[in-house]
Order: structure tokens, then C-alpha cells, then sequence
């Protein structure tokens, strides 16, 4: 039978769309099971799944097991968990929107990766685009003082997701984040914190970062 006193997380083997939920669950001692999907499969198990998109979570809430797709609510799900979502309705509200602000810049990033000049939109895109949509995210760190987090005084989720997106951006240039301190050392904050070295050093982390056999560029 299923073990289900653990969640399971379904996707494919890349970091796509759930690193952050990865992050999070490592980083808060969440027993999980990651169930690779492989591309080959798909077709034949995507009917199993609503919306027919992963990722999926499931899980058990209140002796029920239940399916959360989309990763943006499997995200805050577990960081309401697990008290990562904000302490106080300020918070919250400032983690929800720089949320949504950092995956917007992520997606101009997955835009780039399906260009069919990718190596010439690369260097535009690095020299010109990125730092402006940097800067409001150095400023924000700048503005939290000595915190190495974006919203208050301990981790929240949000910090996962761009901690995701800026490993994304130096794996396309490994200088991409140079010009920005606050984020730097944001970056080194928090791939240093214990749990999640353990996880980004055991294996179990995927290396590709985009799966879909359209991309130029994958992130290998």
C-alpha cells in the first residue's frame, strides 16, 4: 500500500516549476516523496491529474488525502504549514506580492530560454534587461537592513523563490548577479543555511532546470 503520512510531490525530473517547494520542504524538515515523472510517460498518466499539469501535491489534510495542483498554492499551503508565509498581515502581504514579482521576472527568463536565437538574445538580455529587473530586489534586501531575507527577520517563502530563480541566472552567466551585493550575499545566506547544503550536496537535487524538448536553452 501507500505510505500516506508522507507527502508525495509529483513532477519531472527537473527543477521547472517546483525547486522552491523543494527548498521549502528541506529546509523545514518535511518528509516527503519525490515522484519523477518521465516525459515518455506523460501522455498515458496525465489524464490521472487535474487540469492535467503537474505539479501535484498530495497530502493529507485533516485525515482526508487530497491533491493540491498548481505551484504557487502548493507553495503557500506549506508555508502556511509551517509559519513561512509572514508573521504578521504586512508580511503577507509583502511576501505574496514580491512572490508574484519574482516569478514574473523568472518568466522573461523561461521567454529567453525558447528563443530561437538564444545565444545572441542571451548577451542583450544579460547586458540589458537583467539588471534593471534585478535592482528593485537589491534594493528591497538593502531596505530590510542586515536581514539576509526579504521580508522580516526570518526565512519566508519567497526567499526560496528567488533564491531559485538567482541559481537559474548564474547558471546562464555565472557573473549575472555580481553587480548586486544585497543578492549575493543573499544567495550565499542561504544555499549556506544546514538543511539546505544537505539537500543542494546529497543527489537528490535535479541539475537540469527546464525539461521541455522546445528549449534552447535547459539550463544544463
Amino acid at each position: 500500500g501507500i505510505e500516506t503520512n508522507i507527502a508525495r510531490l509529483y513532477y519531472f525530473p527537473v527543477r521547472g516549476r517546483v525547486e522552491a517547494i523543494r527548498l521549502l520542504l528541506e529546509d523545514n524538515s518535511i518528509d516527503y516523496e519525490y515522484v519523477n515523472v518521465q516525459l515518455a510517460d506523460w501522455p498515458n498518466v496525465k489524464p490521472n491529474f487535474l487540469f492535467g499539469q503537474l505539479p501535484v501535491l498530495v497530502d493529507k489534510v485533516n485525515d482526508q488525502i487530497i491533491n493540491i495542483p498548481e505551484s504557487q498554492s502548493i507553495l503557500r499551503y506549506l508555508a502556511r504549514k509551517t509559519g513561512r508565509d509572514g508573521k504578521t498581515d504586512l508580511q503577507k502581504i509583502q511576501v505574496d506580492f514580491l512572490s508574484e514579482a519574482a516569478l514574473d521576472v523568472k518568466s522573461k527568463l523561461i521567454a529567453l530560454a525558447f528563443e530561437e536565437n538564444f545565444d545572441a538574445k542571451k548577451d542583450i538580455f544579460i547586458k540589458q534587461t537583467l539588471p534593471g529587473l534585478l535592482a528593485p530586489f537589491e534594493k528591497i534586501l538593502n531596505d530590510n537592513g542586515a536581514n539576509p531575507y526579504f521580508v522580516g527577520d526570518d526565512v519566508t517563502y519567497v526567499d526560496y523563490i528567488i533564491y531559485d530563480i538567482l541559481s537559474w541566472f548564474i547558471r546562464l552567466e555565472k557573473t549575472s548577479i555580481d553587480a548586486f551585493p544585497n543578492l549575493t550575499s543573499f544567495a550565499k545566506a542561504t544555499g549556506d543555511r544546514p538543511l539546505i547544503l544537505r539537500y543542494e550536496t546529497s543527489g537528490r537535487q535535479h541539475h537540469t532546470l527546464l525539461g521541455s524538448p522546445y528549449a534552447k536553452w535547459k539550463g544544463e
